[in-house]
C-alpha cells in the first residue's frame, strides 16, 4: 500500500496545477486498498510507525467518500475458504497462549520423512516442468511466498538447478560512487543485495519466470511486479514475454540499467549498480506478492511472519483451498508445532478504517 505521503503529494500537485485549495484540484480520484494487507514499509519502524505511514491517519481520510467492497472475487468459488480468510484478516481466528492462530489442517503440507518439507512444496506448486515446457506461461501461475528475501533468493537457486535447460549467468558491474574506493569495496559491493535490487550474480535459463523490479515503460507494461518468461539471452539485451495483463504474450527487451539502493545510509560506501532489473521469480516475497492472482501457491514459513497483514495477503493469493500448500517452521508451542502460527493484525487501524 502507498504511504499517506504519496498521495499527499499528489493533492498538492493537482491543487497547484488547477490553481485552487480544492482536494485533488476538485479533480475526481479514486483508490482502492485493502487495510487488512501489508502496510506500508518502514526501515526499522515501530508499529505506530507502520500506521501513521498508512492512508487512514492522513488529513485526507475524513474529507473522502468510502465505498465497501464486500465480496472476495478472487475466492469467490470457494466460500468457506473466503470466509477463512476475512477471519484471518480482521485477527478474529482463536489464539492459543503464545498468540497463535491454528491453521485448518487441509492447508498443512502432509509430514513425509523420505521428503524435506521444502521439496514437498515445490512438487505441490510445480509438479511437471515437462508441462511448462508446452506452455512457458503456465510457469507464472504459481509461486513460492516467504516473508524474507534470504530465502526467496534460496528457493529461486533450487528451482533454476532443477529447471531444464542452459544456464546463463549475468555478473553486475558494481561502481562507487568515488573512484578512489572502488578497489577498496569491490568484493564487499558483490556480495550485497539491497532491497529492491537485483543480485550482483543472476542465474537464468530460457522459459524460466523473471519479476521485474522497476518501472521500465508503463505504457508498454514493463512495471516494477511484472512477471515475464525468458526467452533470448544476449550480451546486454534479455528478450523476454510478458506473461499476466493486458499485455500478455507480447515479446519486450530488458536492458542492463543503473540501480542504487532506495536507502543508501544503510550501507558505508555509496554505489550505482549495472545489472538487468530482475530476479527469478520461482519464488517471491508476501509483501511483492500483493495484487497477484496464483493457480497454485506454497507459503513457506521458516520463521514467523513478522508484519501486519503478511499471513491474509499469502492465504489470499490462490483461489481455492485446494490450491495452496503451507509449510510452517518450529512453533513457540511444541504441542501445536505443524499447525500454529503468529497473525499480526493491527486492529486498531482497521477500526478506523471501519473494516471491521
Amino acid at each position: 500500500m502507498a504511504k499517506k505521503e504519496t498521495i499527499e503529494a499528489l493533492d498538492w500537485l493537482l491543487r497547484d496545477l488547477a490553481e485552487n485549495d480544492i482536494l485533488f484540484g476538485g479533480k475526481v480520484v479514486v483508490l482502492g486498498g485493502d487495510f487488512r494487507q501489508v502496510l506500508p514499509v518502514i526501515p526499522k519502524g515501530t508499529k505506530i510507525d507502520c500506521m501513521n505511514a498508512s492512508l487512514v491517519r492522513s488529513y485526507i481520510w475524513q474529507s473522502l467518500i468510502k465505498f465497501k467492497l464486500k465480496e472476495n472475487m478472487r475466492a469467490k468459488t470457494d466460500p468457506a475458504f473466503s470466509r477463512y480468510i476475512l477471519q484471518v484478516g480482521n485477527g478474529l481466528e482463536e489464539e492459543n497462549e503464545v498468540g497463535e492462530i491454528k491453521l485448518p489442517s487441509s492447508l498443512i503440507l502432509e509430514p513425509n520423512t523420505q521428503v524435506p518439507p521444502l521439496e514437498q512444496l515445490i512438487q505441490f506448486v510445480f509438479p511437471s516442468f515437462d508441462l511448462h515446457r508446452l506452455d512457458p506461461l503456465s510457469l507464472t501461475d504459481s509461486a513460492i511466498l516467504t516473508p524474507k528475501n534470504q530465502a526467496v533468493d534460496e528457493i529461486n537457486e533450487v528451482m533454476i538447478g532443477k529447471f531444464p535447460g542452459k544456464e546463463h549467468t549475468y555478473l553486475s558491474f558494481d561502481e562507487t560512487s568515488d573512484p578512489t574506493q572502488q578497489g577498496l569495496y569491490i568484493d564487499f559491493l558483490n556480495f550485497v543485495t539491497p532491497q529492491g535490487m537485483p543480485s550482483h550474480r543472476l542465474n537464468l535459463k530460457k522459459n524460466s519466470p523473471i519479476l521485474l523490479l522497476r518501472n521500465i515503460n508503463p505504457s508498454q507494461g514493463l512495471c516494477n511486479g511484472t512477471r515475464l518468461i525468458c526467452k533470448e539471452f544476449r550480451s546486454h539485451l534479455i528478450v523476454a514475454q510478458i506473461a499476466v495483463g493486458e499485455r500478455k504474450g507480447a515479446t519486450v527487451f530488458i536492458p542492463r540499467i543503473p540501480l542504487q539502493p532506495n536507502d543508501p545510509q544503510h550501507y558505508p560506501v555509496q554505489f550505482t549498480r549495472r545489472q538487468f532489473p530482475i530476479r527469478a521469480c520461482f519464488a517471491m516475497t508476501i509483501n511483492k506478492s500483493q495484487g497477484q492472482t496464483l493457480a497454485t501457491a506454497g507459503i513457506y514459513l521458516p520463521e514467523a511472519i513478522f508484519a501486519h497483514g503478511q499471513l491474509y495477503v499469502a492465504l489470499s493469493r490462490a483461489t481455492t483451498a485446494t490450491k495452496i500448500r503451507v509449510h510452517l517452521g518450529q512453533s513457540e508451542n511444541p504441542m501445536l508445532s505443524s499447525y500454529c502460527t503468529k497473525n499480526i493484525v493491527y486492529k486498531e487501524l482497521l477500526e478506523e478504517a471501519n473494516c471491521l
